[in-house]
């Protein structure tokens, strides 16, 4: 039998089926970044700290866990938009200038943020010299708030946790800066509330997703395929004169 040509529906396939079919890939390479990130993290979580200044080049790694010794530079960064228990707050990054001259972005946590966003958390900052321990992480990029500006004055509220933004924020030299962030260990005295998960979303969800991106595209192609059949046999039907 052959198909009758509804170029309309051949159109809203044609603009759609690429659409669904690449989403369910793009699901597919999401499900596998993070099996990857679990992985990572549980190669690398129960593992002794290793002193920052010991790290030969292969071990920096998110989720290396790490001890770092210098001093707080007086001045606190506030990463705006972050909610932990369905209260708004921010994430407290404070930079730690290494016996070494380099200096290296501290998160020490959540702190709950006001009703009235003008109102910041009163975060003392650490002057005196420390030890710190935690474990590297950094941040992915985020399209959507890393080109934003820093606001004015200090604390200094940021919209996404890019540490090359913070280090701008504070005018540190290039030469000086360590690509990581240091989260601290929940252990460690300096800490606030630890809000950080590895994954937000487990790969299962996303091949939940993907599964159903794939099949609204056979779906599509199954209308397609139906619509035509129909129409071909309701044309053939309106020829044929009764006996």
């Amino acid at each position: 039998m052959r198909l009758h040509f509804n170029w309309k529906m051949a159109l809203f396939v044609v603009i759609c089926l690429p659409i669904t079919i690449a989403a369910g890939f793009w699901q597919l390479d999401r499900a596998n970044e993070k099996k990857t990130m679990q992985a990572a993290h549980s190669a690398l979580v129960g593992e002794k700290p290793i002193a920052l200044e010991r790290l030969a080049a292969a071990q920096w790694q998110d989720y290396r866990n790490v001890t770092a010794r210098g001093h707080f530079i007086d001045k606190v960064i506030l990463v705006d938009n972050q909610i932990y228990k369905g209260r708004f707050g921010y994430e407290v990054v404070q930079p730690l200038q290494l016996d070494n001259g380099n200096v290296l972005m501290v998160s020490r946590g959540w702190h709950l943020g006001s009703l009235d966003r003008r109102v910041l958390p009163d975060i003392e900052p650490i002057t005196t010299a420390v030890t710190v321990a935690g474990y590297l992480y950094r941040p992915k990029p985020n399209r959507m708030t890393d080109h934003l500006a820093a606001a004015e004055g200090w604390p200094k509220v940021v919209q996404g946790a890019n540490v090359e933004n913070m280090y701008s924020a504070l005018g540190i030299d290039g030469k000086m800066r360590v690509d990581f962030l240091l989260r601290l260990a929940t252990d460690d005295g300096l800490i606030l509330t630890p809000n950080w998960v590895v994954i937000t979303m487990p790969p299962e969800k996303h091949l939940g997703y993907a599964f159903q991106w794939f099949a609204m595209a056979a779906l599509l192609v199954v209308l397609f395929l139906y619509t035509s059949v129909s129409r071909r046999s309701s044309a053939s039907n309106s020829t044929q004169k009764p006996s």
